[in-house]
């Protein structure tokens, strides 16, 4: 479960290379899945600029992901099962005290999954392999308020 801890981790750090208007784009219209409509009443936006956002978004976490997620592109280095021991040496990963996953997910189970999207689907695949504890209802209140405090 460590894996699946470190990766779901990676994933959540790998939103902090988008700023908060497209992070919140990318979490209620990309991993959310939240209808277009939907997402841009959520953020207070017009339609138009959500698709935007969105595919400004899509843009740079495909191209970090090509760049560094070893699920996403056989040439990056990174792998989630070689983070591990330095996850848990940094305190990112405790064993005894998981923070994100509730199931054991090997590297490769992930990566065929993965493999399975067109490569412009990838990352978002990376995202959705990582199922949150709780509803999405739940979970969209409290990214929405851990981004953007004032907004929740």
């Amino acid at each position: 479960m460590l894996i699946e801890e470190v990766k779901i981790g990676c994933t959540l750090a790998m939103l902090q290379c988008l700023d908060r208007p497209h992070r919140l784009a990318y979490i209620l219209g990309e991993i959310l899945d939240l209808p277009g409509g939907e997402a841009a009443e959520a953020l207070d936006v017009d339609p138009s600029v959500l698709r935007k956002r969105l595919e400004r978004a899509r843009s740079a976490i495909l191209a970090f992901t090509r760049s560094y997620c070893g699920l996403v592109s056989d040439d990056a280095a990174c792998r989630c099962n070689r983070r591990v021991t330095a996850a848990v040496r940094l305190g990112r990963a405790r064993p005894d005290a998981l923070e994100f996953a509730d199931r054991a997910v090997s590297f490769e189970e992930v990566r065929t999954a993965v493999r399975r999207a067109g490569e412009a689907r990838r990352a978002l695949e990376v995202h959705r392999t990582s199922r949150p504890r709780e509803s999405s209802v739940e979970l969209a209140r409290r990214i929405v308020t851990a981004i953007d405090p004032d907004r929740g």
